[in-house]
């Protein structure tokens, strides 16, 4: 049997959040709890598709162009 992975490659903006009981602790990043993450502008470069065997072989791969630059940063809210 085999199956079917689409991996999509692009790049995002990303805040990630802790907290921490002291200023000393989050100057060293020690004992802090995470909180949350915001991703924003993510960008889809390409996709590529692979069908896998249950083995883990590759038997054949697939390469798509992702939008053009004009579309993405339509998408993204940028101006053009």
């Amino acid at each position: 049997m085999e199956k079917i992975y689409k991996y999509k490659h692009g790049t995002c903006n990303f805040v990630y959040k802790e907290s921490y009981d002291t200023v000393e602790n989050a100057a060293k990043e020690q004992g802090g709890t995470f909180v949350e993450v915001k991703v924003d502008t993510v960008r889809i470069h390409f996709n590529k598709v692979k069908k896998e065997n249950l083995d883990g072989t590759q038997e054949s791969s697939a390469k798509a162009e992702g939008p053009t630059a004009k579309e993405t940063r339509k998408v993204s809210g940028a101006k053009v």
